[in-house]
Protein backbone atom coordinates (compact mmCIF):
# COMPACT_ATOMS: atom_id res chain seq x y z
CA UNK A 1 0.00 0.00 0.00
CA UNK A 2 3.07 2.48 0.77
CA UNK A 3 4.83 1.76 -2.77
CA UNK A 4 1.32 2.83 -4.64
CA UNK A 5 0.36 4.99 -2.24
CA UNK A 6 -3.10 3.38 -2.02
CA UNK A 7 -3.09 3.68 1.82
CA UNK A 8 -4.71 7.30 0.69
CA UNK A 9 -8.34 5.59 -0.54
CA UNK A 10 -8.21 2.41 1.53
CA UNK A 11 -10.05 2.60 5.95
CA UNK A 12 -8.87 -1.21 6.26
CA UNK A 13 -6.13 -3.57 5.83
CA UNK A 14 -5.86 -7.01 6.84
CA UNK A 15 -3.74 -8.03 9.27
CA UNK A 16 -2.66 -11.84 8.22
CA UNK A 17 0.42 -11.93 6.03
CA UNK A 18 -1.01 -12.92 2.61
CA UNK A 19 1.70 -12.05 0.21
CA UNK A 20 4.47 -14.79 -0.55
CA UNK A 21 7.02 -12.64 -2.46
CA UNK A 22 9.50 -15.24 -4.25
CA UNK A 23 12.60 -13.59 -5.54
CA UNK A 24 15.01 -14.61 -8.41
CA UNK A 25 18.90 -13.38 -8.73
CA UNK A 26 18.77 -13.80 -12.80
CA UNK A 27 21.57 -13.80 -14.85
CA UNK A 28 20.28 -13.51 -18.36
CA UNK A 29 22.59 -15.70 -21.04
CA UNK A 30 22.83 -12.31 -22.53
CA UNK A 31 24.86 -11.02 -19.78
CA UNK A 32 27.19 -14.10 -19.17
CA UNK A 33 27.87 -14.19 -22.82
CA UNK A 34 28.50 -10.35 -22.71
CA UNK A 35 30.70 -10.71 -19.37
CA UNK A 36 32.69 -13.49 -20.91
CA UNK A 37 33.31 -11.32 -23.92
CA UNK A 38 33.70 -7.97 -22.30
CA UNK A 39 35.71 -9.29 -19.11
CA UNK A 40 37.27 -12.31 -20.84
CA UNK A 41 35.53 -14.67 -17.78
CA UNK A 42 34.54 -18.71 -18.58
CA UNK A 43 31.05 -19.84 -18.95
CA UNK A 44 31.70 -21.40 -15.64
CA UNK A 45 33.12 -18.15 -13.81
CA UNK A 46 29.68 -16.32 -14.86
CA UNK A 47 27.63 -19.09 -13.42
CA UNK A 48 30.00 -18.54 -10.52
CA UNK A 49 28.88 -14.74 -10.25
CA UNK A 50 25.10 -15.51 -9.70
CA UNK A 51 26.28 -18.12 -7.41
CA UNK A 52 28.21 -15.44 -5.16
CA UNK A 53 25.04 -12.52 -5.45
CA UNK A 54 22.37 -15.50 -4.54
CA UNK A 55 24.69 -16.36 -1.16
CA UNK A 56 25.47 -12.87 -0.02
CA UNK A 57 21.85 -11.98 -0.39
CA UNK A 58 21.54 -14.78 1.78
CA UNK A 59 24.48 -13.99 4.10
CA UNK A 60 22.87 -10.28 4.41
CA UNK A 61 19.60 -12.16 5.08
CA UNK A 62 20.08 -11.36 9.14
CA UNK A 63 20.58 -8.04 8.93
CA UNK A 64 17.94 -6.39 6.35
CA UNK A 65 15.36 -8.96 7.27
CA UNK A 66 14.75 -7.70 11.05
CA UNK A 67 15.37 -3.90 9.76
CA UNK A 68 12.33 -5.21 7.09
CA UNK A 69 10.44 -5.92 9.79
CA UNK A 70 10.77 -3.34 11.86
CA UNK A 71 10.29 -0.85 9.03
CA UNK A 72 6.59 -2.73 7.84
CA UNK A 73 5.43 -2.18 11.97
CA UNK A 74 6.88 1.51 12.14
CA UNK A 75 4.20 1.55 8.06
CA UNK A 76 1.42 -0.05 9.72
CA UNK A 77 1.54 2.15 13.02
CA UNK A 78 1.23 4.99 10.62
CA UNK A 79 -1.19 3.62 8.57
CA UNK A 80 -3.09 3.60 11.90
CA UNK A 81 -2.20 6.90 13.05
CA UNK A 82 -2.15 9.12 10.63
CA UNK A 83 -4.39 7.81 7.63
CA UNK A 84 -6.84 6.25 10.45
CA UNK A 85 -6.81 2.78 8.65
CA UNK A 86 -8.02 0.08 11.01
CA UNK A 87 -6.45 -3.56 11.02
CA UNK A 88 -8.86 -6.21 10.23
CA UNK A 89 -8.70 -9.93 10.85
CA UNK A 90 -9.93 -12.47 8.60
CA UNK A 91 -11.81 -15.22 9.68
CA UNK A 92 -10.35 -18.64 8.60
CA UNK A 93 -13.29 -19.20 5.73
CA UNK A 94 -11.99 -16.00 4.67
CA UNK A 95 -8.83 -17.12 4.57
CA UNK A 96 -9.42 -20.02 2.42
CA UNK A 97 -11.02 -18.10 0.07
CA UNK A 98 -8.29 -15.23 -0.46
CA UNK A 99 -5.68 -18.41 -0.57
CA UNK A 100 -8.29 -20.42 -3.13
CA UNK A 101 -8.24 -16.94 -5.48
CA UNK A 102 -4.63 -16.80 -5.27
CA UNK A 103 -4.01 -20.31 -6.37
CA UNK A 104 -6.40 -19.49 -8.77
CA UNK A 105 -4.94 -16.42 -10.38
CA UNK A 106 -1.13 -18.81 -9.93
CA UNK A 107 -2.80 -20.99 -12.76
CA UNK A 108 -4.37 -17.96 -14.82
CA UNK A 109 -0.74 -16.51 -14.58
CA UNK A 110 1.52 -19.23 -15.79
CA UNK A 111 2.90 -19.84 -19.14
CA UNK A 112 1.74 -15.61 -19.59
CA UNK A 113 3.69 -14.10 -16.95
CA UNK A 114 6.03 -16.66 -15.73
CA UNK A 115 6.94 -19.98 -17.18
CA UNK A 116 4.22 -23.21 -15.56
CA UNK A 117 7.19 -24.41 -14.06
CA UNK A 118 8.42 -22.17 -12.22
CA UNK A 119 5.54 -21.98 -9.54
CA UNK A 120 5.63 -25.40 -9.53
CA UNK A 121 9.44 -25.65 -8.11
CA UNK A 122 8.58 -22.35 -5.98
CA UNK A 123 5.89 -24.46 -4.35
CA UNK A 124 8.01 -27.43 -4.02
CA UNK A 125 10.80 -25.64 -2.26
CA UNK A 126 7.87 -23.93 0.13
CA UNK A 127 6.81 -26.98 1.14
CA UNK A 128 9.95 -28.19 1.35
CA UNK A 129 11.56 -25.34 3.77
CA UNK A 130 7.72 -25.80 5.92
CA UNK A 131 8.34 -29.24 6.28
CA UNK A 132 11.96 -28.66 8.04
CA UNK A 133 11.32 -24.99 10.23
Amino acid sequence: MLGMQAYQYVNYYVKQSRLYLPAAVIISANTKDRLQKQAGVSAIFAHDIQELLVGEVNALKPEWKPRLRSFEEKTLQAFETKCGMKAVTLSPEDQQAVEKAGKALQQKLAGKTFPKDLINDIQTALEEYRSKH
